[in-house]
C-alpha cells in the first residue's frame, strides 16, 4: 500500500469535493504512471550544481502529483525548487533540506492532464569531489486519478545516479611547470633550496533567496528547511460550488457562472472550482439542459487563503413545479365553481316596478306564473288597472299569491 500524505489529501479535498464533502481516496498504486528525473546521470565536479527536472508520465487523466525525493545530504546540498516550469498550475507544498525534497501540485478548476508533464526542477550543490551519489523517489510519492481517487503511480523509486569529481586546478602549483593535470617540477639548481607551499582555497558558496544556508543544514541535517512556495500573484480565495439536483445527487457538466464573467463546468462529483475570488457577495448562475437558477454566495475574509470555501446550489424539481402549478390552477377553478353554485342556489332576482314614480313591492320571479290579465267585464275594451294605495308598510300593496289578477275600475 502506498501512503498519500496529509498535504495531498488536502489538495484533493480542494480540487474534488465529493457528495458528502469528503473524498475517499484509494492509496494502492495502480501502476500506470511513472515519475522520472532528467537527467538521470552525469559527472559533476565538487562545488558545481546539479539541476534535475521531475517528470510525470501517465496514460490516465490525472490532476494531482506528489513527488518526494531522497538524497545524501553529506554529498549534496539542497539549493532551490523551481515551480515556474511546472504544468500543474496549483501549488500545495514545496520543501527541501536534510536529505528530503517534497513537492505537491495539482490542476485547478477541475482540469486534468495526461501524457508527459513537468512537475518542478530541483537544484543541488556538490559537496565532495569523489565517488557517486543517488537521488531517488520516496515511497510516499503519488499520482492521483480524480475519476476514482486512485493512486496510479507505478511505485518505481529509481531516480538518477551521478558521478562526483574534483576539478583540476587552474594552474600548476608554484615551482611546477606544465598544464594541469600534467605538472612537473624542473631540475633544481645545486646552490638553491626552494620550499614550495601550496594553498588550497575552498570555493565560496552563495545562496539564493530560496536556499537555506549550509551552516543550517550542517547543524541539523535531519530538519527540513522550508522553501518559499511559488505563487501566481493570487490574492483571493479558492471557491468550490457543488450543484445538486432535487434528490441531492451531484449534477455533472452544469455551467456555473460567477459574477457574470468567470465560468466553469461541474465535474463528475458536481463540483465547479474557482480560484482568486475576493471576499464579499457574488452572484452565481447555474445552467443545465433543463433550465437555469440564480443564487448569491458570500466569500468571507476571516479564513486563510489556502482554505477552500464550499457552497451548494440545489436545483428545483421540474415535476414539483408542474404539479404545484396544476394543483394551484385546479384549486382556483374549484373555488369559482363553488361560488357560482352558491349564487345559483341562493340568489333571488328582484324586479322593481315603478308606476307614477312610486315603486311597487318586489315580486319574486319564482312565484308569478306566466299568464295574461283578463278583465272582469269582457265588454270593457280597455280596462283600467287599479293599484292599491302606495304604502310600503301596507301588506295589501303586494299581490296575493292566490289572487294575482289586478282589479278593474
Amino acid at each position: 500500500m502506498k501512503k498519500i500524505s496529509h498535504k495531498i489529501r488536502l489538495l484533493l479535498a480542494i480540487l474534488m469535493v465529493a457528495g458528502t464533502g469528503l473524498l475517499v481516496i484509494s492509496v494502492q498504486a495502480a501502476g500506470s504512471a511513472a515519475l522520472t528525473l532528467n537527467p538521470s546521470s552525469g559527472s559533476y565536479s565538487n562545488g558545481s550544481n546539479i539541476t534535475v527536472t521531475i517528470k510525470e508520465n501517465s496514460t490516465d487523466q490525472i490532476n494531482t502529483v506528489q513527488a518526494d525525493l531522497a538524497y545524501d545530504s553529506s554529498k549534496l546540498e539542497f539549493i532551490s525548487i523551481n515551480t515556474a516550469v511546472s504544468t500543474f498550475d496549483y501549488p500545495l507544498s514545496a520543501t527541501g533540506g536534510g536529505g528530503t525534497v517534497s513537492i505537491a501540485r495539482g490542476v485547478s478548476n477541475g482540469g486534468t492532464l495526461t501524457g508527459t508533464q513537468t512537475v518542478a526542477a530541483v537544484t543541488f550543490r556538490v559537496l565532495v569531489g569523489s565517488g557517486s551519489t543517488v537521488i531517488s523517489f520516496k515511497s510516499s510519492s503519488a499520482v492521483v486519478r480524480p475519476s476514482d481517487g486512485q493512486n496510479v503511480w507505478n511505485g518505481s523509486t529509481t531516480g538518477g545516479t551521478y558521478t562526483l569529481t574534483t576539478p583540476p586546478p587552474a594552474s600548476c602549483p608554484a615551482g611546477q611547470t606544465g598544464t594541469p593535470p600534467n605538472c612537473s617540477t624542473p631540475a633544481s639548481s645545486p646552490t638553491t633550496n626552494t620550499t614550495t607551499t601550496t594553498t588550497t582555497t575552498k570555493p565560496t558558496t552563495t545562496t539564493s533567496s530560496l536556499s537555506p544556508s549550509a551552516a543550517v543544514q550542517q547543524a541539523n541535517p535531519d530538519a527540513p528547511v522550508p522553501v518559499a512556495m511559488e505563487t501566481t500573484g493570487a490574492s483571493g480565495y479558492l471557491v468550490a460550488l457543488k450543484v445538486l439536483d432535487d434528490n441531492g445527487q451531484p449534477v455533472h457538466d452544469a455551467e456555473v457562472t460567477l459574477d457574470g464573467t468567470k465560468k466553469a463546468k461541474t465535474d463528475s462529483t458536481g463540483i465547479a472550482s474557482f480560484a482568486d475570488i475576493l471576499a464579499g457577495s457574488h452572484e452565481v448562475e447555474v445552467k443545465t439542459s433543463s433550465g437555469s437558477v440564480r443564487s448569491t454566495i458570500d466569500v468571507t475574509a476571516d479564513k486563510p487563503v489556502t482554505d477552500v470555501q464550499e457552497f451548494e446550489v440545489k436545483l428545483a424539481s421540474k415535476k414539483s413545479n408542474a404539479v404545484g402549478g396544476l394543483l394551484g390552477g385546479g384549486s382556483a377553478l374549484l373555488g369559482l365553481i363553488a361560488i357560482g353554485f352558491l349564487v345559483w342556489r341562493r340568489g333571488i332576482l328582484k324586479t322593481i316596478f315603478k308606476r307614477h314614480g312610486t315603486p311597487v313591492a318586489a315580486i319574486p320571479i319564482s312565484t308569478v306564473p306566466p299568464q295574461s290579465i283578463t278583465p272582469a267585464n269582457p265588454n270593457v275594451e280597455n280596462p283600467t288597472v287599479v293599484y292599491p294605495a302606495q304604502d310600503p308598510t301596507n301588506s295589501t300593496n303586494r299581490l296575493n299569491e292566490n289572487d294575482q289578477t289586478p282589479k278593474e275600475s
